[in-house]
């Protein structure tokens, strides 16, 4: 599995080939990609010339790591945020790939609910769309 990214021409610049099972992408301002690796419950980020940089999580429910990572994106402030869609949770890693927060999402009625996607607003928050948690 390889993610590859282009330029505004199409040309690929930068292909990443040392991921398992990649299922989101992030670019931040500084051009670091930041990828959400189901396969090894990670979130590995590149510097913008594809160079390893870190890997964020590592498998398990404690705080910082991940079962099922399945979205990533960067807040206004460089701050990672990856919804775990087994672990039912968002984790969020400053922009040094520290570990700070893990929220458990709920619906409007107090339901939990699971985070299915996050959206970076334009604003520089992330936005999580949410649906109600199986059980």
């Amino acid at each position: 599995h390889r993610v590859v990214v282009t330029d505004g021409g199409g040309a690929a610049p930068v292909t990443i080939t040392d991921l398992d099972a990649p299922v989101s992408v992030a670019l931040g301002a500084d051009g670091r990609i930041h990828v959400a690796d189901r396969g090894t419950c990670t979130v590995a980020v590149y510097a913008a010339d594809g160079a390893p940089l870190a890997r964020l999580g590592g498998y398990g429910r404690a705080d910082g790591q991940l079962v099922a990572p399945r979205c990533v994106r960067l807040d206004g402030d460089g701050n990672v945020h990856v919804a775990d869609l087994a672990a039912a949770c968002v984790h969020v890693f400053d922009a040094r790939h520290r570990f700070v927060a893990r929220h458990q999402p709920t619906l409007a009625d107090g339901r939990p609910a699971v985070a299915l996607w996050l959206s970076d607003h334009p604003d520089g928050t992330v936005v999580p769309t949410l649906a109600a948690r199986p059980g």
